[in-house]
């Protein structure tokens, strides 16, 4: 177990988070120019094909709907989105990367891990339940290491 801010966290969690951090750096920096934003990874999916890596991430956004007991509209509109964070046609794109089990709409998986970033790194994130996430940062870390 790793303490941090007074919690005890696997170590496992805190590793696929802390590489996820990582990595995200380095997509932004080299794929982005220091200049991520949903357009710019709407046409980084164009050059993207699907894979096990983005069929494993869907299965993870999927499973976390599940876990709230929801589907994947109230998923994106509710837990991704928090509120007004994404426009409705980045919604669409996302619940039809998951709905396809992540075969299709490679711009969606990349858009979902964007607003992931987003909720982590601005507090939206509901931090004292990573350990219950660490298939979603895996499988995220899988996305980036194979585009990379």
């Amino acid at each position: 177990m790793i303490k941090i801010h007074g919690r005890d966290f696997e170590q496992n969690t805190v590793i696929a988070v802390g590489k996820f951090a990582i990595l995200w750096n380095i997509f932004e920096k080299n794929k982005c120019c220091n200049n991520c934003y949903p357009e710019k990874l709407i046409e980084i999916s164009n050059r993207l094909e699907n894979s096990e890596a983005f069929q494993l991430f869907a299965n993870a956004l999927t499973n976390r709907a599940v876990t709230f007991n929801i589907d994947s509209f109230e998923y994106v509109q509710h837990q991704l989105a928090m509120g007004n964070g994404l426009r409705s046609e980045h919604k669409e794109l996302i619940r039809s990367f998951m709905n396809s089990g992540g075969t299709d709409n490679v711009a969606g998986g990349l858009l979902a891990m964007y607003r992931i970033r987003n909720n982590m790194f601005h507090g939206l994130k509901e931090w004292s339940d990573l350990d219950n996430q660490i298939d979603l940062f895996v499988s995220m870390n899988e996305v980036l290491e194979e585009i990379l």
